[in-house]
Parts: structure tokens; C-alpha cells; sequence
């Protein structure tokens, strides 16, 4: 590997990491089992510190030599400046927390988990509990964020969190089955849950 490709190579790595501390269920979908305890921070200081990420980023990419680079590198990078791109646009132009209240919805996080055996279940149980515990001061920060918002999303969003309370009502229920050992720590967490997701 030359140098150019092993500098690239400690960036994309530094870059991944990154992205998948500060969207921790984008990185269970990805595999990435690291964070699935936590849930995204939806604060506007978080969105901040991510931005001068972005810009670091960024600014890292741009002084590498990408004529240096390997031709599978040069299309990592590529991919690699799409993808930053993208989320400062995200961030500064589209600014979807702010009106779409389907973002703030931690259904996916909680099913991902349970729906998919990667790991012993009550491992997962377990970070199951500790999303849980994250969704009342998350849902809070997010009611903080939006504003006015079309009646469409708001619709759809009463309808997914419907979907997403019985979700951690009846599913971790009949998960709790094969790992009743589970169930003190659940219990915990998910009234007070439960509440912030109802509200």
C-alpha cells in the first residue's frame, strides 16, 4: 500500500468512526455494534460540533493527493466527499429537524435490535434498555427543535409512534420470554419511556 493510500486509508477510518459515535443507529444497520446502547444526540450543540466535524473532514480530504490514491481509493474518496457533502447540506440547508418530526421516532433503533440475531440476546436486551433510557431526554430535545410542521409528517409520525409503543410494549414482552433475566433491568427503564413516547 503506498503512503497516499494508508493516509486515506487512517482517514476513512477516523471519518467512519466519527459518523457512527454520533449516529449510533445508522451504525447498527451498518453493523457497527459499538453504540447500541445510545441513541443519536438531536441537540442543537451536537448538530454544531458535527459541522466543524464536517469541516475537518473535509479539509483533511481535500489536502490529500487523490491522483496518488489507488483507483479503488479514488472512489472511496469520492464517496467520502459525497457523503460529507451531503450531510453539511443536510445540516445547514434542509434542516429536517426542524420540521419533520419522523427523524425523532426511535423505533428503527429499538427493532434493529431486537430483530436481528448478531448477538446473544440478552446482549442486545441490554442495549435495548440503554436506548431506552435515552428515548425520554432525546424526545424532549427534539419537541425543542421543531417548529411549525406539515400535517402530512405529523400524521405519519402519530401513526409510527403508535407502531413504535407497542413495538416496546408487546415485542420486548415476547422477547422477554427466551431472557427473562432481562426484565428487571427493562423494567427500569421502559414506563418512564413509554410515557415520553405516548406524550
Amino acid at each position: 500500500m503506498s503512503e497516499a493510500d494508508a493516509e486515506f486509508a487512517r482517514l476513512a477510518q477516523d471519518y467512519l468512526d466519527d459518523r457512527a459515535e454520533r449516529h449510533p443507529d445508522a451504525a447498527t444497520g451498518l453493523g457497527d455494534h459499538r453504540f447500541d446502547a445510545r441513541l443519536p444526540d438531536p441537540s442543537a450543540q451536537a448538530r454544531a460540533d458535527e459541522r466543524r466535524a464536517l469541516d475537518g473532514w473535509a479539509a483533511r480530504l481535500a489536502a490529500l493527493d487523490r491522483g496518488a490514491l489507488s483507483a479503488e481509493h479514488q472512489v472511496d474518496a469520492a464517496m467520502m466527499a459525497d457523503g460529507i457533502a451531503r450531510r453539511v447540506f443536510e445540516i445547514d440547508e434542509l434542516r429536517e429537524h426542524t420540521w419533520n418530526p419522523l427523524l425523532a421516532n426511535p423505533g428503527k433503533a429499538i427493532y434493529q435490535l431486537l430483530a436481528r440475531d448478531f448477538a446473544p440476546l440478552p446482549d442486545r436486551l441490554g442495549s435495548v434498555a440503554g436506548r431506552l433510557a435515552e428515548i425520554p431526554g432525546v424526545l424532549a430535545q427534539a419537541r425543542r427543535e421543531l417548529g411549525r410542521m406539515p400535517r402530512v409528517h405529523l400524521e405519519t409520525a402519530i401513526g409510527q409512534f403508535d407502531g413504535t409503543i407497542a413495538l416496546v410494549s408487546n415485542q420486548i414482552d415476547a422477547v422477554l420470554e427466551a431472557a427473562p433475566q432481562c426484565a428487571a433491568r427493562l423494567a427500569q427503564v421502559r414506563p418512564a419511556a413509554l410515557e415520553a413516547l405516548t406524550g
